[in-house]
């Protein structure tokens, strides 16, 4: 779908050997705080000045579990954006039923309904057992697909179904399958899809079609991927595209470049790169768009801006003590004279931390940590910083008061 258009949908951000995340971890390339935010512009061939293309609103209601992506398209008769959503999204979680739910809201020139729906449960995206896709059409709800997966006895591979009805047959045709190997710390090292031939007496024939593999940081961030393609003819796998993240040291994207063939020239080059800046006094971060056009890249042809704002800090109590759903926070001693312990009850692990300075910078950091109690050192000037916890699908932030002499 189009309008996920800086919603990124990342496979395996939670690492471990007990329970992996295959599906969508929503929140923004790494970016240091949640997104409030954006607005996408488009350069004009001809006047070559910049021109709003979408722009959302985004609210993230906590007590509810749930986040709201409003998206404005511009307006092609005015230039000027809807005032109304053209598309709005919602993903929610209910702990309860132990159901993720995403929908998705379309507006016409006649009013705003429910248009697709997903399904993910036994758990917030954490090893579901099964998912479901509902889409309307012309105001009918139909289930469109459904998936269902089959797991390793360690995790580490991860089989998934994916089943869509046939109208010609009425009955569910398995035409896509997932297979997920994972590494020993728990990064995704390969993905194969599959595809099926057409049903026949003898049963569903399987073909290798695309494998994936993925690399990664010391700290987690994917690194590097590869697209392959199964070659029938002479039975092999055979790269077709490549895509690399480079990071600053506070670890935030900085460069992505995406590389594969060019259907025009059949050679196989960089095609596109986006380029991040970050200003951390107005809180906002720029992503600009290049093509690579006959071997350079000209001006920025896209670009969107994200806006963000710091945790709220208002409280001064000496300690952190909560539940969140169900995950309970303890940080102590607060203020602090440099060590400091977590107390993280009811989380998934491996627990990625990072120690932020009022500037947005890494201090301090850890992808790997697998104990409810974690101790560490602060150094710095004291003064307040903020402590980021990341939990599968789920970052959390607390304040912290450094008070070293």
């Amino acid at each position: 779908m189009r309008y996920f258009i800086a919603i990124l949908l990342v496979f395996i951000v939670n690492k471990s050997m007990a329970q992996k995340s295959l599906y969508h971890e929503i929140r923004y390339s790494r970016f240091i705080y949640p997104i409030d935010s954006l607005i996408t512009e488009k350069r004009d061939s001809e006047t070559r000045l910049w021109e709003d293309m979408r722009k959302m609103h985004i609210i993230h209601d906590t007590a509810n579990n749930k986040t709201i992506y409003k998206t404005y398209e511009v307006d092609g008769n005015t230039g000027e954006f809807y005032d109304e959503p053209n598309v709005q999204q919602e993903y929610r979680f209910d702990n309860n039923k132990k159901v993720f739910e995403l929908l998705t809201y379309t507006t016409s020139y006649f009013d705003t309904t429910l248009s697709e729906k997903f399904e993910f449960y036994n758990g917030d995206l954490q090893t579901p057992d099964s998912t479901y896709h509902y889409k309307r059409d012309y105001g009918s709800g139909e289930l469109e697909l459904f998936r269902i997966y089959k797991y390793s006895k360690d995790n580490s591979v991860i089989e998934e179904f994916q089943f869509r009805w046939d109208n010609a047959y009425s009955e569910w045709d398995t035409n896509t399958s997932n297979k997920y190997d994972y590494s020993f710390d728990g990064d995704l090292l390969v993905q194969y899809v599959i595809y099926t031939g057409n049903n026949t007496s003898n049963g569903i024939f399987w073909k290798n079609a695309n494998k994936f593999i993925y690399e990664y940081t010391y700290f987690g961030e994917l690194e590097h991927s590869y697209n392959y393609k199964w070659n029938n003819v002479n039975s092999r796998w055979e790269l077709i595209g490549e895509h690399t993240n480079e990071y600053n040291v506070e670890e935030n994207i900085v460069l992505s470049k995406r590389i594969n063939n060019d259907p025009q020239t059949g050679t196989y080059k960089e095609r596109l790169k986006w380029e991040y800046t970050y200003d951390t006094v107005n809180k906002k971060i720029e992503q600009n768009t290049y093509q690579n056009s006959f071997g350079t890249y000209g001006p920025s042809v896209e670009r969107t801006t994200y806006f963000y704002s710091v945790p709220d800090t208002s409280s001064e109590s000496t300690s952190v003590h909560e539940m969140v759903n169900n995950e309970e926070i303890q940080i102590y001693p607060n203020p602090s004279e440099g060590q400091i312990t977590m107390e993280l009850k009811g989380f998934i692990h491996p627990i990625k931390i990072r120690v932020l300075n009022t500037a947005g910078q890494t201090i301090y950091s850890d992808s790997k940590i697998i104990h409810e109690t974690h101790s560490f050192n602060l150094s710095g000037p004291g003064g307040i910083y903020f402590l980021e916890i990341t939990s599968g699908s789920s970052r959390f932030y607390r304040k912290i008061l450094l008070n070293n002499k």
